[in-house]
């Protein structure tokens, strides 16, 4: 069996720490790995494109404004449907 990566790793941790915070870090995991997905994603057009630093810096700042909208979304929806398993865990 393989280790797991570095996204199931932070939550992991927390919750061998903090068993009543899991679903907070999951939510603050999927937000820091929306981030580097997309500084990746904009490095990896940089590669291909030609473009200015500015115009790089313009799609790396709309890159990460949209991933943490939608990890803000997304934790909103985990923290709401997860009541009862942070009921659990308390």
């Amino acid at each position: 069996m393989r280790g797991s990566g570095f996204a199931e790793a932070m939550p992991r941790r927390l919750y061998r720490m903090r068993p009543d915070r899991y679903l907070e870090a999951t939510a603050a995991s999927m937000a820091a790995l929306g981030v580097a997905n997309g500084a990746i994603g904009v490095a990896t057009v940089a590669l291909y494109v030609d473009g200015t630093v500015g115009e790089f810096a313009l799609l790396a700042a709309a890159s990460i404004v949209w991933y943490l909208a939608d990890a803000a979304l997304t934790a909103r929806a985990l923290m709401r449907a997860g009541a009862p398993v942070r009921a659990w865990l308390r």
